[in-house]
């Protein structure tokens, strides 16, 4: 019975063992439940905020994605962002056929593209006027002489006077590319400009002033134009284009050093990725080259390594402004962070504050319809991220399906963490394996041995 009792122990504690081991998602502390429930088949995404890079820390992105039956889901981390385009404009060559004054003070002109050449839909007049402001209207003209209104009295300007607004280009319509001849109006082509210059008439009688007048040179200015150009305006594909979040720093600790004489910012971060820091504080006409770096283990010491390094400015006199205040840097996860601003001579900035900016990161899967999903995160031991076949979500993704983005809900314990135990710990389960395999071993020399000496 005892033989029995103790193989028996000895076979309970090694399946008990197993199972722990055969269970990835006992190893991670915390679990967020993902919102959303779908009727069909669906590609989704999670973002991974602070709370989440907090605790995974700056070794690998050890994440898991589970249903509610602990299955797990394959799933692909990538960089949030958005597909987007830009418009390009193309130089088409063209020339003027005619340009001729019309009654009241208005300019005709025909502009046509050269044979061979692109349509067009933007005309764009090259001028070195300042200070001025035009109405255009424009017509197409087919192989057929018919013409077609394109643009009615649209605005050219320039307003130097009183800011750097500048419009010279009229944006005809996206199918306009199917005419070869334009006939353009310009209105107003002569105005008048009142020069700087004043003077003023005086009239007095027996020393009572009688008369004032105040005379001002007015010049007549012609529009004048070095050239007019056509377009094509086009929209572009620009690419997948990733978000940017701003963060913050925290426990920002504030130290002067004497050499070299310098001002340190030593602060806490999430350990999310970040690849700018903005250094701010409320002086103005200052330049400082500034360091950025955060710790590594050398020779079991730990040191701080350098990351980037740069100069940041602001100038701010009378109506010249500038600043420079970010830095660049390598895609960078630490969670702490030692910023130095080389002083020297000069007196130390006050009230210095440090930002950061980085990519937003999300994880990909799709969802089942009918199921529950979970994310698990916070590894109890060194990280081993899941391998899994992601080709079908690269796939999709390459395709242009563009995930749903689902929302998190509040951090909890994972429960089956705090069942594990001790034995959430991978090194925990060798040492358990190993024992049972030694009592196992030990049970069955006793009973080989007691056997041996019932042997005649």
């Amino acid at each position: 019975m005892i033989k029995h009792n103790g193989f028996t122990g000895c076979l309970f504690l090694l399946i008990t063992s197993h199972a722990l081991i055969a269970t990835p998602l006992a190893h991670y502390r915390y679990i967020r439940s993902i919102d959303g429930s779908f009727a069909e088949q669906e590609l989704v995404a999670v973002e991974l905020d602070a709370t989440i890079w907090h605790a995974i820390g700056t070794d690998d992105v050890d994440i898991r994605i589970a249903d509610q039956a602990g299955n797990p889901t394959p799933h692909l981390k990538r960089k949030a962002g958005t597909r987007e385009t830009r418009t390009i404009r193309q130089q088409r060559a063209s020339r003027i056929e005619t340009l001729s004054d019309q009654e009241e003070n208005q300019l005709e002109l025909h502009i046509v593209l050269e044979e061979s050449v692109p349509g067009a839909n933007v005309i764009d007049f090259d001028t070195p006027l300042k200070d001025f402001e035009k109405a255009v209207t424009v017509w197409g003209r087919d192989n057929e002489k018919q013409e077609t209104l394109l643009a009615e009295r649209e605005r050219i300007f320039d307003y130097s006077r009183f800011a750097d607004v500048r419009n010279t280009a009229i944006n005809l319509p996206e199918d306009s590319t199917q005419y070869r001849a334009f006939r353009i109006l310009i209105e107003d082509i002569v105005d008048e400009e009142a020069l700087p210059l004043r003077w003023e008439t005086r009239r007095f009688e027996e020393e009572e002033e009688t008369l004032r007048e105040e005379h001002r040179r007015i010049l007549a200015r012609p529009f004048r134009m070095d050239a007019v150009n056509l377009y094509e305006r086009r929209t572009q594909d620009a690419g997948y284009v990733p978000r940017i979040s701003r963060q913050t720093f925290s426990n920002i600790n504030t130290s002067q050093q004497r050499d070299p004489i310098a001002t340190i910012l030593e602060a806490r971060h999430t350990g999310a990725p970040i690849t700018s820091i903005k250094i701010d504080t409320t002086n103005t006409n200052f330049s400082r080259r500034v360091i950025i770096e955060t710790p590594t283990r050398r020779d079991g010491r730990e040191v701080w390594r350098e990351r980037a390094a740069g100069q940041v400015s602001r100038i701010a006199f009378r109506n010249t402004s500038h600043a420079s205040l970010h830095l660049s840097l390598p895609e960078t996860r630490s969670q702490r962070y030692r910023v130095t601003l080389l002083d020297h001579d000069n007196p130390p900035l006050q009230d210095v504050t440090i930002h950061a900016k980085g990519p937003v990161f999300q994880a990909v899967f799709l969802a089942d319809p009918g199921k529950a999903y979970t994310l698990y995160y916070g590894a109890d031991a060194a990280s081993h991220p899941p391998r899994y076949d992601l080709s079908p979500l690269e796939r999709l993704l390459r395709q242009e399906h563009e995930p749903i983005s689902l929302s998190l809900q509040r951090e909890t314990d994972n429960p089956l963490f705090q069942k594990a135990g001790l034995f959430a710990s991978e090194n925990a389960m060798r040492i358990l394996f190993a024992l049972a395999i030694i009592v196992m071993l030990a049970v069955l020399g006793s009973a080989l041995y007691r056997a041996a000496r019932h042997i005649p």
